[in-house]
């Protein structure tokens, strides 16, 4: 489901998605993905295409939810381990790095990619 909702509003402004008849699942799909990208008890291929969602669907996640950014970089940033599978990190990492600069707290982002060690997971993602 994740998927088709991915194909059939991908590329579409915030407002005309609104307006769309996707509007109303809007809110639904954007729970639903964030509650899979930190859910490391799903399987790897959903998880991936949750952190594929939300990045497509970046500039909807920024204005509808910008409250759930902190979260949602706190679940890539945990995804991106060595641990992981491939296909998570991967997916995580493109989400990481679209909503980095999304959010303007400063303290948060450097925590982010010290702390959480991003860097890190980045060098042996490269690998």
């Amino acid at each position: 489901a994740l998927l088709l909702f991915g194909v059939a509003v991908g590329g579409t402004s915030v407002k005309a998605l609104q307006r769309s008849e996707f509007g109303a699942l809007l809110p639904t799909a954007l729970a639903a993905a964030g509650r899979l990208c930190g859910d490391k008890v799903a399987p790897d291929l959903l998880r991936a295409r949750a952190f594929a969602l939300l990045r497509r669907l970046g500039d909807a996640v920024c204005a509808l939810v910008p409250a759930d950014l902190p979260a949602l970089l706190d679940a890539a940033a945990c995804a991106l381990a060595p641990s992981e599978p491939l296909v998570v990190r991967v997916s995580a990492c493109r989400a990481f790095c679209r909503f980095l600069t999304a959010v303007s707290d400063k303290p948060l982002r450097d925590r982010l990619l010290v702390e959480r060690g991003v860097l890190t997971s980045l060098g042996s993602l490269m690998r």
